[in-house]
Order: structure tokens, then sequence, then C-alpha cells
């Protein structure tokens, strides 16, 4: 049986495994302390230290953090909920859906039909036992052993049914088991992104919250927001957390490394940027093009140098590279091929 003690000590211990952390920067005002030598009354020079305010790029450090044995039953019981909500409405399951198409001899091929009825109804099974042994007020080590058993075969089917959905996911986009999963892709959302603003900072949840309900409100009252550095993690995290949860958690840090190179500034996000841009200034604002960089030449003091990446788009030489905090970047800038054109 888990005391209290265990369960605050195993607790504590996970806070600290990460499932993937990434840095984002936000131009934010900051005192700087300089010091300047300034010649005094006497004619003498002196040493004075002089605290200035700049704007520089803030780096924040976002954390998604390993859930807990805890954690993650309490995500199966949000899927078993909206599972059991969705069929008393009438939404077909996954499983429901493939025997309808297997019998018809519908848009599927029949031998596919049949392997994703067994997986579904072995999916449904495992997770009415991991339900019900986690709804137990108390639980002897062997139950809790046969927790972790059947939850890690209940990742290994959800990602075997994943793999052979691929080629036939619009018809079951809208199906109880995928209403499900996205209630526990967003549980998972809310409960394991945590950020902090540099390394000596404690990190703290991004969405703040006692209950699942208020991490919900939280999440809509940061949308509506509209805050600059939210909308610079939000689809990042939504994206690694249902990348991990797809994959049954089993991805490494290369594999996120690679989605994070394989992420596209796709034609939505290019038209949603030209728009804000056209609401906020006037459509003479809005430029030709928009391009994805790894990477923004700044000065030291953190301020975007626009006139050195004009000029180095240009084919001209660039001044004064000393001045840059990160002169390397301008190498991506000098063979963008959509300004070839």
């Amino acid at each position: 049986m888990t005391t209290v003690l265990e369960q605050e000590k195993e607790e504590k211990r996970d806070s600290l495994r990460e499932i993937y952390s990434f840095t984002v920067e936000q131009n934010e005002k900051v005192k700087v302390t300089e010091m300047e030598e300034r010649e005094g009354e006497d004619g003498k020079k002196e040493q004075l230290e002089i605290t200035k305010e700049v704007e520089q790029a803030v780096p924040y450090r976002v954390i998604l953090k390993q859930p807990n044995r805890r954690e993650m039953e309490e995500a199966e019981l949000e899927y078993s909920i909206e599972m059991s909500r969705c069929i008393k409405q009438g939404i077909l399951t996954k499983a429901m859906l493939s025997k309808k198409y297997s019998d018809s001899g519908g848009l599927m091929a029949e031998e596919d039909a049949k392997q994703l009825s067994r997986l579904y109804m072995k999916f449904g099974e495992l997770t009415n036992d991991l339900t019900r042994l986690t709804t137990k007020p108390t639980k002897t080590k062997r139950e809790e052993n046969k927790i972790a058993e059947q939850a890690g075969k209940l990742g290994e089917i959800r990602k075997e049914i994943v793999d052979m959905e691929t080629s036939y996911a619009s018809l079951f986009n809208h199906t109880a088991d995928s209403r499900a999963a996205n209630k526990a892709v967003t549980w998972y959302l809310l409960n394991l992104a945590y950020m902090r603003k540099d390394e000596e900072d404690q990190a703290e949840p991004i969405f703040k919250g006692e209950t699942f309900q208020d991490k919900v409100d939280e999440y809509y009252r940061l949308e509506e927001a509209g805050s600059e550095l939210y909308h610079l993690i939000s689809s990042k995290i939504a994206t690694y957390i249902s990348y991990w949860y797809y994959s049954a958690g089993a991805v490494t840090e290369q594999d996120f490394n690679k989605l994070q190179k394989d992420i596209e500034l796709d034609q939505v996000i290019i038209d949603k940027i030209k728009y804000n841009i056209r609401s906020s200034n006037s459509i003479r604002h809005v430029p030709a093009k928009i391009i994805k960089v790894s990477d923004i030449p700044r000065t030291r003091s953190g301020k975007i140098a626009e006139i050195t990446v004009r000029d180095i788009i240009n084919g001209m030489n660039i001044k004064n590279l000393g001045a840059l905090a990160n002169p390397a970047c301008l190498l991506e800038y000098e063979n963008i091929e959509e300004l070839k054109n």
C-alpha cells in the first residue's frame, strides 16, 4: 500500500524528470547596470555606476514534465469518463465504426477493418480493467504492479492503432475514442506544462488551478488575453504532448528535436500573421513574403539588427559584426531560397 509520505516523495522525484524542454525568447524591458567614466567638477575622471532600462531578449525555459503514476491514472480516468459520455450520446466508438465498414465492405480493406476491430476491443477491455483498478481508494502492491503492466499494454495497443489508422484518419476523427483521446491529451497538456524565466527561478505551471476545470478556464483566459509569450509556446507544447501521447511515451529527446525541425511554417500560420499585421497596422505593412528562420540577429543589448538583415539578403558586406550577440546566424540568411526569385 502506498502511503501519503511515499507518494509525496515519488511526486517530488518525478517533478524533476522531463519529457522534453525547449527555450523561447521574448523581448522585455530590463534594467542593466553599466560603468561609465565621467569627468567630475574637479576635472578628474571617475567611474560611475549607471542603471538603464533597455529592451532585450529574455529566455524562458518551457518544460514538459514526466507524469507520475497518479497523474497517469487521472488522465486515463478522464479518458474513460469522456468515452462513456460520448457513448451515452450515441456517438460510435472506433470498434463500432470499424465493424460497420467490415460488415458492409466499405472504405476500409477487409483485413485492416477486422484487425482494427480486434485492437479496439482489446483496448476497451484494458481501459475498463485499468479504470476499475485505479478508482480503488487503496491498492495492494500487486494491484499497483498490475496497473503499471496494464498501462504499458494500453500504450502499446494505442500506438498500434494510431499506426494502422494513419491512412484512414478522416473516418475516425469524430468517434467516441477520438474525443476521449483528445480529452486525455488536454489533461496532460494542462498538467504537465511548466515554465521558468531563467535557471535560478523555480518552474511554475503554465496553467494554474486546483482542479482540471480551473486549468481549462485558465487555458481559455490565456488564449483570449493574446499574450505574446503564450502564443510563442502554445502550439509547440500542444504538438509535443500529442506526439508523446500517441507514441505511448516511447519517444526520445532526439525524436523531439527531429520533430522541431520538421515543423514547417504552413500557409494557415502565414495567413494569420498577415491578418494580424493588417489589423493592427495597415495593408501597406503586410510583407510580400514571410520566411521561417532559426534565429534573428540581435545586438549585444538585445535589439533586432534589421539593417544587418537587409544588407545580407541584398548581398552587401556586413560591417561591425562584433556588435552582434549571435553573428553565426547570418549564414542562414545568405542563401534563403525563397528570396532568389
